[in-house]
């Protein structure tokens, strides 16, 4: 199966969040119910806000925020999700966010900044690649910041920024047929879905 430069620079983005960083590494598998895949119609089960959505309680993002994307999310864009590995946002710096990868290489990262300028460090490290450069700005509904661009014809990320929070999605072809332009309106799509349904955090 392939396995080319855009495995490696997922987990970078994900994981590390800066371009040179190694790899995080893989991880046991949660067991939370909570980052499981749930079938059509079923409701998160870590309803922590009025949304019916995990909220961060007390401002920890942990893998009950893997919740906020359904395995009937990706299905929209036609990827096949499995049960939810979660991986650290950054790697050799403390960060107060999570990866979340549901399938091999599509991928959503949640990070909460202590304060908004701390948050822009971290979509500047996030945004920094050659690719990330010449992609395209303001493509997330309700960011503050946010950038959608292509490592090759593979990968297909997207990076937003709301006051301190920072949400990262990512669709991948290894697994799907779609085109290059339907993995990035898919992640664009999701990476929205997660501000829509988390609409405070980030804002205080």
């Amino acid at each position: 199966m392939r396995r080319s430069t855009s495995r490696i620079n997922m987990v970078a983005l994900l994981c590390a969040g800066a371009v040179g960083l190694t790899a995080c590494g893989n991880s046991d598998s949660s067991d939370d119910p909570t980052v499981a895949q749930r079938g059509a119609g079923e409701s998160p089960a870590t309803a922590a806000g009025p949304t019916g959505w995990p909220q961060a309680t007390d401002g920890v993002i942990d893998e009950k925020m893997c919740g906020l994307l359904t395995g009937d999310d990706f299905a929209k864009y036609k990827v096949i999700t499995g049960k939810v590995e979660t991986l650290p946002f950054q790697v050799n710096a403390e960060v107060n966010g999570i990866g979340c990868n549901y399938s091999l290489d599509d991928r959503m990262g949640l990070a909460l900044g202590k304060t908004d300028d701390e948050a822009r460090l971290l979509y500047a490290d996030s945004t920094s690649s050659s690719s990330a450069k010449s992609g395209k700005e303001n493509v997330v509904t309700g960011a503050d910041q946010s950038i959608a661009y292509l490592d090759g014809e593979e990968q297909a990320y997207v990076v937003s920024r709301r006051g301190r929070l920072i949400v990262r999605t990512s669709l991948d072809s290894l697994l799907s047929e779609i085109s290059a332009q339907e993995r990035l309106d898919g992640a664009v799509a999701l990476n929205a879905l997660v501000l829509e349904r988390a609409p405070q955090l980030g804002k205080a």
